[in-house]
């Protein structure tokens, strides 16, 4: 069942990277990974339960995720929207980190705001000529 979200979640970026505008691409998928970890969420007491723990599953996962993630972020990139040193893997960790987040009543609101604020900090800043104030 994990494994068959993850398969749902990257054929669903390459259908909205064929279907969307980078930045429409992006946003959609963001709330289909948000759903994902709560999902995972709700699973994560029968994973524990399996010999082994869950990690041989999960380990798998930032592998699979790379290429989605690359293409919705290099569409951004060629927008001019993000900057063009992302890492990627620095980029899925910091996703990760949301999954990490102890669900709350308010647990989706949140990780839409962590996230939010995350891709915030990949765009483009106008720079600023010397002397000038910012706004």
């Amino acid at each position: 069942m994990y494994q068959q979200e993850v398969t749902t979640l990257i054929e669903a970026a390459n259908q909205l990277i064929s279907r969307r505008e980078p930045a429409a691409a992006l946003r959609e998928w963001r709330m289909l990974f948000v759903d994902f970890l709560d999902a995972k969420h709700g699973m994560a007491e029968a994973m524990d339960t399996l010999i082994g723990g869950p990690e041989p599953l999960y380990s798998k996962t930032p592998h699979r995720l790379d290429v989605p993630i690359r293409v919705l972020v290099a569409g951004e990139v060629e927008a001019g929207v993000f900057r063009d040193d992302i890492e990627l893997h620095d980029l899925l960790r910091a996703l990760a980190g949301v999954a990490h987040v102890r669900p709350s009543k308010s647990w989706k609101r949140s990780a839409v705001r962590m996230i939010d604020l995350l891709l915030n900090g990949l765009q483009v800043k106008p720079k600023v000529k010397a002397g000038a104030q910012r706004p």
